[in-house]
C-alpha cells in the first residue's frame, strides 16, 4: 500500500511539472516582440517559391497579429519632413497610383519581364534597393524601371530587344530609345503627366510629400511645379491630417519664392482673353478677305482683324499671353500662316462646342504663381463641360499662361 502511495506521488509531481513547462513555453511564445517600423524593408523580400492564394488573406492575418494596429514599414534610407501617415486605414481605390507614379503604366511595369533573366534573388534584392517608393532615388537610371533595369544588369541590346518586344508594349522606336545612353531623353518621353522632371530626375508625389521645402529649390522645383502639385495631390486619398499638411508645406514654398499675387482684375481679364484664344486655336476662324493662297491642300484667307493682320502684330499679341514654350506651339498651329509678312487662317478647325457662359475658381495664388480652374458648359445639354486648369506666371511684371492642364480634379 504504501509503494502504490509513492507512486501515485511521483505521477502527480511528474504531471505538475510536465505542466509547468507548457505554460512556460506558451508565455514564451507570447512575449516575442512585436513588429515595428524599425524593420528594414529589405528584409521583407519574398522568394519566387512563396505561393500567395489570397491577398486579402494576408492583410486579415497581419490585423489579427497586430491586434487592428496597423504598421507601416518603410525602407527610406534619407532624412524626411516630419509628415503625418499620408492613407488612412481605409480608402477607395488606389491611392499608390498616384502617389507613388514616376512614369507612364507600360515603362514603370515592364522590368517584370526581366526577372528570370536577371535571376530571381538578384531582381529582388535590386527592386528592393531601388524602388520608387523609396523617394530616394529619382534618377531615371537608378530607380527601378525597364531602362535603369537594363543599365544595371548590364544586358546586351539584343538580349533586352527581344524581351521588350516579347511585352507588345513597345513600338521599334520606343525600343531603340529604351535601349540608347540618352537618359534625359528617356525621362522626358516615358514621364508621367501627374509628376515633374528636371533634366534626367522625376519627382513624384510621393517625393514632394516627404522632402523638404530646401530640397525643393535645391532638385530645381519652381512655383509652378509646386502650384500644379496643389492640384496633382488632390488624385490622391489623403487623410485630413496629410492634406492639410502637404498643402501647407506647398503654400509655404510659394510664399517663400515670391509674395507677388495675381489681383481679381489681371486675372478676370486673362481668363477673359483665354476662352478668346481658344475659340480661335478651336476654330480657326477670324474676319478675312477673298485673298486666298492654297497649302498642302488647306485654303488659307487673309486676315483682315485690325488687332492682329499681319503675322508680326500676331506673333506680339500671342507671346503677350503666352509664356515662351507655349507661344512657340500656337504659332506653329497650322491654322495659321505667315504669307510674306501677313497673317492668314484656315478655318478647318475642329468647332468650338460651347457656350460662352464660363466660370473660373482660383485655386492657389502666391510666390508669383497662380492656378485657375476654368470651366465651359457644352453647347449640349447632355455633354460634359470642358474644364481646364491654367498655371498663370508673373513673368517681367506680366501674368501670363505657362501651363493648360486637363485634370481630372476629385
Amino acid at each position: 500500500m504504501k509503494k502504490l502511495l509513492a507512486i501515485i506521488l511521483a505521477l502527480l509531481m511528474l504531471l505538475s511539472l510536465v505542466s509547468c513547462g507548457n505554460v512556460q513555453e506558451e508565455a514564451e511564445v507570447t512575449e516575442q516582440p512585436i513588429v515595428t517600423e524599425d524593420i528594414e524593408a529589405e528584409e521583407m523580400v519574398i522568394e519566387d517559391d512563396a505561393v500567395v492564394d489570397d491577398d486579402d488573406a494576408i492583410g486579415e492575418t497581419v490585423a489579427e497579429e497586430a491586434s487592428d494596429e496597423i504598421v507601416h514599414v518603410v525602407g527610406w534610407t534619407d532624412e524626411f519632413d516630419d509628415m503625418p501617415y499620408p492613407f488612412g486605414s481605409s480608402h477607395e481605390g488606389d491611392p499608390d497610383y498616384y502617389y507613388y507614379r514616376t512614369t507612364i503604366d507600360s515603362f514603370e511595369e515592364a522590368d517584370n519581364y526581366f526577372r528570370s533573366y536577371c535571376g530571381s534573388e538578384e531582381y529582388a534584392a535590386w527592386l528592393s534597393e531601388y524602388r520608387n517608393s523609396g523617394c530616394v532615388y529619382t534618377a531615371i537610371d537608378e530607380f527601378a524601371n525597364v531602362y535603369s533595369c537594363i543599365k544595371y544588369f548590364n544586358i546586351p541590346d539584343d538580349d533586352a530587344r527581344e524581351i521588350l518586344e516579347s511585352t507588345e508594349s513597345f513600338t521599334d522606336e520606343e525600343i531603340d530609345l529604351i535601349l540608347s545612353d540618352d537618359a534625359e531623353a528617356v525621362a522626358k518621353y516615358f514621364v508621367a503627366d501627374t509628376v515633374f522632371r528636371k533634366g534626367k530626375n522625376i519627382y513624384s508625389l510621393c517625393w514632394i510629400y516627404n522632402h523638404s521645402i530646401e530640397d525643393y529649390k535645391e532638385c530645381g522645383l519652381t512655383s509652378s511645379d509646386m502650384a500644379l502639385s496643389f492640384l496633382y495631390f488632390d488624385n490622391v486619398n489623403l487623410t485630413d491630417e496629410a492634406e492639410e499638411a502637404i498643402k501647407a508645406k506647398i503654400q509655404r514654398f510659394l510664399n517663400t519664392e515670391s509674395n507677388q499675387m495675381i489681383c481679381s482684375e489681371e486675372l478676370k481679364g486673362l481668363v477673359s482673353e483665354y476662352i478668346v484664344l481658344r475659340k480661335l486655336f478651336s476654330t480657326g476662324y477670324m474676319s478675312s478677305s477673298y485673298e486666298m493662297v492654297e497649302v498642302d491642300g488647306h485654303e488659307y484667307y487673309q486676315v483682315t482683324d485690325q488687332r492682329y493682320n499681319t503675322w508680326e502684330e500676331w506673333e506680339a499679341y500671342i507671346r503677350y499671353y503666352f509664356t515662351d514654350d507655349l507661344a512657340e506651339e500656337r504659332l506653329e498651329d497650322d491654322l495659321f500662316l505667315n504669307v510674306d509678312g501677313y497673317l492668314y487662317c484656315s478655318s478647318g478647325g475642329i468647332g468650338y462646342p460651347y457656350t460662352d457662359d464660363y466660370t473660373y475658381e482660383l485655386l492657389t495664388n502666391g510666390g508669383g504663381v497662380a492656378t485657375v480652374k476654368v470651366s465651359i458648359p457644352s453647347a449640349w445639354d447632355d455633354d460634359e463641360p470642358n474644364v481646364r486648369i491654367l498655371t498663370l506666371v508673373l513673368d517681367d511684371e506680366h501674368w501670363k499662361i505657362s501651363d493648360i492642364a486637363d485634370i481630372a480634379l476629385q
